[in-house]
């Protein structure tokens, strides 16, 4: 006699419980032990179907959990690329902006390089600085413009480090300000060069989760 036949539940039960496999199983060989008191079924085949079953609901579990990880940690690095791009441009337009204002020659294209070497964590924006100083001393031949070309990189390191990073990464990856600012200061003190270069992304990731969770949470268990 098919055991399937005598739990008509299992399935079901399966289906609206594959979050929890003991539970699955346990109530499965239960409903398997009531029908074998009553001579219906073998004792060997309820313990081999209650394996079977337990490890095919198993193994659905763990590819929906390994895909529900990827599809969470996807999307979070794609928020962080497009907060990095974001920023990027947003680095280019001051540097426009300041480099024009300065007479500095060719600030359109020293802008567009900043923008680009902006992906590049620390080592960016001190490159993307040097091209406008050498243009600066090479036109004027004195120390006081390519001051002014310093100065200039020093308040956009600071409006991007204190201000739009923390909040673009905020508007797109929900992550707090307060976290964008000091992650990176912890995490570069820890692990020199590579804290700053992975603390967005793992930022990103970190607080996508979080709020996966919280959502899960708000939404209470399904039916």
């Amino acid at each position: 006699m098919n055991f399937a036949d005598e739990i008509p539940c299992a399935g079901s039960s399966a289906a609206a419980l594959k979050g929890d496999v003991r539970t699955v199983s346990n109530r499965l060989f239960s409903q398997g032990m009531e029908c074998y008191q009553y001579g219906r079924v073998p004792r060997d085949e309820v313990y081999a179907i209650r394996l079977k079953v337990g490890l095919e609901v198993a193994d659905s579990v763990c590819a929906m959990d390994l895909k529900d990880h990827f599809h969470v940690t996807g999307d979070a690095l794609k928020n962080w690329i497009v907060a990095q791009f974001q920023d990027s441009l947003a680095v280019g337009i001051l540097w426009l902006i300041g480099l024009y204002a300065l007479h500095v020659p060719w600030a359109l294209f020293w802008a567009f390089l900043a923008a680009v070497l902006q992906f590049v964590p620390h080592l960016g924006a001190v490159l993307g600085m040097v091209g406008p100083v050498l243009a600066a001393t090479l036109k004027w031949g004195d120390w006081e413009h390519p001051l002014y070309v310093l100065i200039l990189y020093a308040v956009i390191v600071m409006i991007d480090g204190f201000f739009l990073q923390p909040y673009i990464m905020k508007r797109m990856a929900k992550v707090p300000m307060w976290a964008s600012i000091f992650t990176p200061i912890v995490l570069g003190i820890l692990i020199p060069f590579w804290g700053v270069l992975l603390s967005p992304p793992l930022l990103a990731i970190l607080y996508a989760y979080k709020a996966r969770q919280q959502k899960e949470l708000t939404a209470g268990p399904k039916a």
